[in-house]
């Protein structure tokens, strides 16, 4: 069935191969940590790459807001080793441990082919006063 859809759905294509350099683009994130409201407990969400500041936000409720304060860096890249039932899957996504200048910090969990794109967000945060 699924073969028969393949090339059907007009999404695929942009989720394969995203722009670098597209403004708009939204990863689907998982959050974790003790910045902003966030909890110890993954949540789902999207991450605004375009967003000014950047920030996460719950996938249903948008009022749900994170912001990802300036002066946050990334101190580890890792594969997501713990088994979750509704978290991030270990064979999809890549776990960016990050910390703040007072010693906050938070897990993001992006789908491994969306890494590249969203560490430089991320270090573009930690050049800013």
């Amino acid at each position: 069935m699924l073969d028969v859809l393949r090339g059907w759905i007009p999404w695929r294509t942009r989720l394969e191969a995203p722009a670098a350099t597209e403004d708009n683009y939204e990863v689907s994130c998982f959050i974790r940590g003790n910045i902003g409201g966030t909890t110890r407990r993954w949540r789902q969400g999207i991450l605004p790459l375009g967003a000014s500041p950047l920030h996460w936000h719950h996938w249903i409720k948008r009022s749900t807001v994170v912001e990802i304060p300036s002066g946050i860096r990334i101190i580890e890249v890792r594969a997501v080793t713990e088994l979750y039932l509704f978290g991030p899957k270990r064979n999809l996504f890549q776990c960016l441990r990050c910390e703040t200048k007072e010693g906050g910090w938070c897990d993001l969990a992006v789908p491994t082919r969306d890494v590249k794109l969203v560490r430089p967000a991320i270090d573009h945060l930690s050049h800013e006063p």
